[in-house]
């Protein structure tokens, strides 16, 4: 596309969008990018993850006189006879958003770029994770004809003072729980030598070791929660984090919090930098030490960084107790779609219907057998119980 033309490029190629870097740059501090927008973040998102797993590359550009206005980094890939359409991201799921720069254009921009996934990506599922209630992508994807699967959420956001000091602050969250910031320190601290802080370039060496610890760590608490998660078990995962750690790019790099006690890690967390956010992205701790609650002791470290950097805090999607408390319950509701956007798509969540319809019928008890007691079933709703 010319300097001067006004429309939507589809770039596919990598060094076409390695070569969007500075413009990139430009228009997310422009437009107060989040971590995720970032475009070092998405570089390490497509060649420590999504190009190591064959996917493609399928990022929106939208351009009014040369000028960048948006972009909406995607990726493609194929599923036996189909192909489908994802944002792209480090293999977890995160929220759909487009890198925006606001202003008369926007409308267009965003109507231009959502048609352009829908029909000049040459995918025939679109899946479009967690968007927000009320913005224009929930508003396209619900009109659409062909919305085959939708669910809902919820995610929680704090939005920090800006006027006042911290013990003021804290003081205000009494109200919320019995455990005032510096409770949990105090009472750990009974136990041993504890040291909880936010890691710097100098700890670079160690940031490895760390992010392996984390992991293991999620892992022993999936599987004690009866959970699989492939992006937890795939080594690109692991690869990104270690590589957003030691990201040369200050503005939107990974930032790495640890807590030990007489030299034992016991917990640690990742947050991602952005303009005026800061995003959480990976939280771990060693379970023997699960009733001292070192995580939301890490937490509390990384809220006051926040809150002197004067950055929000985004912490995705979910209801957990320490979310509501930090947040004040600010709760935005999301919504997930799964859009067919060929007759092959609509062909595909045909064959997954009956799939799994086959698997139910193949599994149901015989007729007239009892049903399970109490007893018999299987465990795994603790968390949902008072």
């Amino acid at each position: 596309m010319g300097a001067g033309t006004t429309g939507i490029t589809i770039v596919a190629d990598p060094a076409d969008l390695q070569a969007l870097q500075v413009e990139w740059d430009e228009l997310w501090n422009e437009a107060n990018g989040l971590h995720f927008q970032a475009f070092a973040v998405c570089w390490l998102c497509w060649t420590m993850v999504a190009q190591p797993q064959r996917k493609k590359l399928r990022c929106i550009v939208y351009r009014e006189n040369g000028k960048l206005l948006l972009v909406w980094p995607l990726v493609s890939h194929q599923r036996l006879f189909w192909s489908v359409l994802d944002p792209l991201t480090p293999g977890t799921i995160e929220h759909t958003s487009m890198l925006l720069a606001q202003g008369p254009h926007s409308s267009r921009a965003i109507a231009s770029a959502w048609d352009a996934a829908c029909k000049r990506c040459g995918a025939d599922i679109f899946m479009v994770p967690y968007v927000d209630v009320g913005n224009p992508l929930h508003e396209l994807a619900e009109r659409q004809a062909r919305v085959m699967a939708s669910s809902s959420d919820v995610s929680m956001k704090a939005i920090l003072p800006r006027f006042q000091n911290w013990d003021t602050f804290c003081a205000s969250l009494a109200t919320r729980d019995r455990k005032r910031p510096g409770s949990r320190f105090r009472k750990l601290s009974q136990h041993g030598e504890l040291v909880a802080r936010l890691l710097g370039p100098e700890d670079a060496g160690s940031f490895d070791t760390w992010v392996n610890w984390m992991v293991e760590r999620k892992r022993e608490w999936a599987a004690s929660k009866g959970k699989t998660s492939s992006w937890l078990d795939a080594p690109t995962y692991r690869n990104y984090l270690a590589a957003l750690l030691h990201s040369t790019d200050e503005q939107s790099k990974g930032y790495l919090y640890i807590a030990t006690l007489d030299g034992v890690p016991i917990a640690a967390s990742i947050v991602g930098m952005g303009k005026t956010c800061l995003t959480d992205l990976i939280g771990a701790f060693d379970r023997k030490y699960e009733k001292f609650e070192p995580g939301l002791l890490l937490k509390e470290i990384s809220m006051k960084r926040a809150f002197d950097l004067g950055l929000d805090v985004d912490f995705g999607v979910g209801t957990e107790r320490f979310k509501a408390y930090w947040s004040g319950k600010n709760i935005v509701p999301n919504k997930s779609f799964q859009i067919a956007t060929t007759r092959v798509g609509v062909l595909a969540f045909g064959i997954k219907r009956l799939t799994q319809a086959l698997k139910s019928w193949r599994t149901a008890p015989p007729t007239g057998a009892a049903k399970a007691s109490a007893l018999d079933a299987k465990p795994g709703n603790e968390a949902a119980q008072p």
